[in-house]
This record gives structure tokens, sequence and C-alpha cells, in this order.
């Protein structure tokens, strides 16, 4: 009986001690809190603990949790590139399509912490970057955390949760905030990024987006950039493009822009 009971430690122990292992980050679809998927990008010569700067990538709607969603398509592969050069980690919350309402920002807060123990890494200042939807997250993240945020790179983003409400995303909308606009007007007027003008104002933030965009308005970036300046903000540019809709091509030719920005930011 003994023996089996000192198999059965050892056995405890070689599991346990292989599930550690197993917990070492690398870059691809990681588990946090209570089985919630994240993904995760790595530069390519990544040492835990090592000097890294932070980018919190929010993508857009209808990406699956886990998954790398706008950052991981072909269109961002320069971005990539670039990112790893420059000893940028990558993280994309699971905010699958959420409109970033209470959830996911829970969500997203959950997972910055998980990564800072796991990754070994200084979190409290970090970049926020997102494309549509994910767009919205950026810069609601940095509106509602500006102490938190370096930068943000907002791509066709959502900054107008309530004209969008209005369009034929109005039902999914509806469902991820609890009602429509009508029932629920303080927690969408909680959710429209432009409404944090005054915040972002103080925080350097690049805009990109295209005038053919039929999903996203570019009159939302139009708005949010006039607002911005209206409240001093001196660190807002805006790259529009003539003949680009709703497309994750749009950051081609834009990669080394979006990190010059940031890096104008750091000084």
């Amino acid at each position: 009986m003994k023996n089996f009971l000192k198999s059965v430690s050892v056995l405890i122990l070689t599991v346990t001690a292989m599930l550690l292992v197993a917990e070492e980050l690398s870059s691809g679809t990681f588990t946090f809190g209570n089985g919630k998927k994240g993904y995760l990008i790595l530069p390519d010569n990544y040492q835990k603990g090592g000097d890294y700067k932070f980018l919190l990538f929010g993508h857009g709607r209808g990406a699956a949790a886990g998954t790398a969603g706008n950052v991981g398509t072909n269109a961002f592969k320069k971005f990539r590139q670039l990112a790893s050069e420059k000893n940028y980690i990558i993280a994309v919350p699971p905010l699958v399509s959420t409109w970033y309402n209470i959830q996911a920002e829970k969500d997203t807060e959950e997972m910055l912490d998980f990564l800072a123990k796991s990754l070994e890494t200084d979190l409290s200042r970090i970049y926020v970057i997102g494309t549509s939807m994910g767009g919205q997250a950026a810069l609601l993240f940095a509106g509602r955390n500006p102490e938190r945020v370096v930068a943000v790179c907002d791509i066709f983003g959502v900054a107008d949760i309530v004209a969008q409400s209005e369009t034929q995303y109005k039902e999914n909308i509806k469902i991820n905030y609890g009602g429509y606009y009508i029932e629920e007007k303080a927690f969408y007027e909680s959710r429209k990024a432009i409404n944090y003008a005054s915040v972002l104002a103080k925080i350097p933030l690049l805009i990109i987006h295209g005038e053919k965009d039929n999903l996203v308005s570019i009159k939302q970036s139009e708005d949010l950039f006039a607002a911005v300046k209206n409240n001093g903000g001196t660190q807002v540019e805006f790259i529009r493009h003539p003949g680009m809709g709703h497309q994750n091509e749009i950051i081609i030719g834009n990669e080394e822009k979006v990190f010059a920005f940031f890096e104008k930011a750091e000084k």
C-alpha cells in the first residue's frame, strides 16, 4: 500500500511538472482565467522576462476567441515582421462580437493580468491598436485607462456606437448591450468612444480610415479627429485613403508609419 501511494505521489508530481512546463507561453492560442482564450505573437528571439514593448490588438467583429483576427492576416504580414524586429509582444483579447461590452472589458483586463505574470513583464504602460470593432475597443481602453496607454492606433474603428447601432449591426449591438439605445442610453453613451475625446486629446492618437468604407463610415473618424482637436489634442494624426474600403489591406504601406508614430510617442 505504501509503495502504491508513493507511486501515485510521484505520478502526481510528474504530471504537475508537465503542466507547469505546458503553461510556458509561446506564439499562438493560450488559455487564461476560466477557459478563456487569447492569442499571442512573440518576437522571434523572445526570452521570458526580457525588455519588450506590449501591443494590445483589438480584432474586428466576428473573429473567434483564441485566434489572431486581423493581425494574423496576410495583409498584416509586414506589420508582424516589424513588430518582431522592434521587440513588440502582440496580444489579442477574446472580444468576439461584443462591441466591447462589460464582459469584453473584464476579459481584456483579466488577460492583461495573466500575461503580466506569465511573461514576467511590466504592462503598466502599453500601446493599443484595433480594427473596426477592435478600433472601438482600443479607443475605449485608452479613454478609460489613459494612465496605462502610451499611444493609440485606430484603424477604421467605431468611434460612435450610437450611429453604428443604426446600421445593419443594430440587433447584434442590442444583444450585447442588453437593449436598444432608447432602452440603454447611459450604457451606449459609455461605449461611445468620441465621448472620451477630452481624454484622448492627451494621448498620442493615430487614425486610419478609408473613404469608401461602407461598414463603418469615415464620418465617425472625421468627427473623432475634430473632437480631439477641439479638446486641445496636438498629437492626433488622421490618414485618409480615398480608394480604400473596410479592408485589412489598408495597413499596407502604413506599417512603418504606425511604428514611427509609436516611437515618437515614447519621447
